[in-house]
């Protein structure tokens, strides 16, 4: 039920709103997301979770790590609950063993997490947030690729949204290093994206 509640959902909000959501990939613009991955992304607005729904391949798989802050407003509470989020607390670290655990099974059984290490949307569209560790820990547990993606939604009529794809990166390359390095390090490669979409 709830998967044909989402699909009237996107059709009649593409339906209403299609030139609102155009886009144009960059980087790796073929690419696949393999199963047991995490994508990891800016987080600008809160439409970016919908660009990267759009622009994944078996969209069944995907489902999405989010601050349960969202509940309280109407739009991403909807969303939430037709795209399958699992929801983490950002100021009671110890209330999510449950969620964590939830996802590390998730991406065991195949599916492909997306999470905005950021944890909160900056709304200037310039700039960074200090990414959290947790996507590296859960990777870590799950061996999981991870892809790291820069997203800038325009958010205007007719103006496509720049969607940048970076190369996938297994964790078992860089499984020797630390957490805190890893999280720089992936960071470091979506901060270079945004010169790369604006050559």
């Amino acid at each position: 039920m709830k998967k044909i509640l989402r699909y009237i959902f996107i059709g009649i909000f593409l339906f209403l709103l299609w030139p609102f959501f155009l886009y144009k990939k960059y980087g790796e613009k073929d690419v696949k997301f393999v199963n047991n991955s995490i994508i990891i992304a800016n987080h600008y607005s809160d439409f970016d979770p919908f660009f990267i729904y759009l622009i994944a391949n078996k969209k069944d798989r995907l489902f999405f790590v989010t601050n349960s802050a969202v509940k309280n407003h109407f739009f991403t509470r909807i969303f939430c609950w037709l795209f399958d989020c699992v929801y983490v607390t950002q100021d009671e670290p110890f209330k999510n063993i449950k969620p964590i655990m939830e996802i590390i099974k998730k991406l065991k059984q195949g599916k492909v997490m997306v999470i905005f290490p950021e944890g909160v949307i900056r709304p200037s569209r310039e700039g960074f947030f200090e990414f959290n560790q947790g996507f590296v820990t859960i990777a870590r547990k799950t061996n999981s690729t991870i892809y790291p993606l820069y997203i800038y939604p325009e958010l205007r009529p007719f103006i496509k949204t720049k969607i940048y794809i970076n190369e996938p990166i297994p964790f078992n390359k860089i499984r020797e290093k630390d957490d805190l390095v890893v999280a720089i390090h992936f960071q470091s490669i979506i901060m270079d994206s945004v010169l790369k979409v604006n050559k």
